[in-house]
């Protein structure tokens, strides 16, 4: 089943009732505006890969944040909107979430740039790296499952788990 903002509303209002769901909307709606238009290789809506995204670090029950951020972590890279116009939008953590996952994505650590590779490994000690880096694992899972869907229907069985002796 494919994650939708209502589904993913409802899966953190188990775990978090007080979650500011009306961010979460503002989030995926900007998300969705800023994305129009943008598909990926498998032909579905760009914005489809941050809904699941989220929905993952909402199974990871992360915090309302960290899911906004979640929405919004290409829009800077992809869609030419500022870090300063996030700010704006959405408050400076959210948009320093998005920001850090950003750089990680465009530094080197193999040769491009050492210093800030080894800026990256010694900030990986600070919470919001570790969400960052939590996020972008997840991300990468995602993007991971995606790529790799199968053109055909699996048709071997499912597996069962053996009784004791």
């Amino acid at each position: 089943m494919t994650a939708t903002i209502d589904s993913i509303l409802t899966k953190v209002r188990r775990y978090n009732p007080q979650a500011d769901a009306d961010l979460l909307r503002r989030a995926h709606a900007y998300a969705t505006e800023k994305h129009a238009g943008q598909t990926r290789r498998t032909g579905e809506p760009y914005i489809q890969h941050p809904v699941e995204v989220v929905n993952i670090l909402a199974d990871l029950y992360m915090d309302t944040p960290s899911l906004a951020a979640g929405f919004l972590h290409d829009v800077i890279e992809d869609c030419g909107v500022s870090r300063e116009q996030l700010a704006a939008d959405f408050g400076d953590e959210i948009a320093g979430l998005v920001d850090a996952v950003t750089k990680l994505k465009l530094v080197d650590f193999e040769r491009r740039d050492p210093e800030a590779a080894e800026a990256a490994r010694v900030a990986g000690c600070s919470t919001s790296t570790m969400h960052v880096r939590l996020f972008r694992g997840r991300r990468r899972i995602q993007s991971d499952s995606t790529a790799k869907a199968p053109a055909r229907p699996l048709t071997s069985p499912v597996a069962t788990p053996r009784s004791a002796p």
